[in-house]
């Protein structure tokens, strides 16, 4: 009868090469800071919208009316993109970092880990890189 050896366990990466390896899924294409923690797969892409205006010159604008007008808002920043987002574009392709115009209403509106709201929507709804 063989005598069979006890499993041992083996640590592959140190707790260092542990962090850096979640820093890293952590940013973007280029290295762009991801704070929100979300990372959107596929045809999908998250971006950051313009905070709604407060008031329009004296006049305070209304909580709901800001959350509407918040949702309509059109210029956002390009935060992460999906593994196949923008793969029909012939030519430069929007990057994490870049100022995007998106369709109104577009995507789902969620908090980030950083407790900022984010949008999340399909590459199709960016409408144009803004210079």
């Amino acid at each position: 009868m063989k005598m069979v050896e006890p499993l041992k366990m083996v640590m592959p990466i140190t707790k260092q090469e542990m962090d850096e390896a979640v820093r890293r899924t952590k940013r973007g294409a280029k290295g762009h800071a991801n704070p929100s923690g979300i990372n959107p797969l596929d045809l999908r892409v998250l971006v950051k919208p313009d905070a709604a205006a407060d008031k329009i010159g004296s006049i305070f604008i209304p909580d709901q009316e800001r959350e509407r007008r918040g949702m309509a808002e059109c210029r956002a920043t390009l935060v992460a993109v999906g593994q196949n987002a923008f793969s029909e574009i012939v030519g430069p392709k929007p990057e994490p970092g870049q100022r995007v115009l998106i369709a109104k209403y577009a995507g789902i509106v969620t908090k980030g880990d950083d407790g900022e709201e984010y949008r999340l929507c399909n590459d199709a709804d960016i409408c144009a890189v803004l210079g």
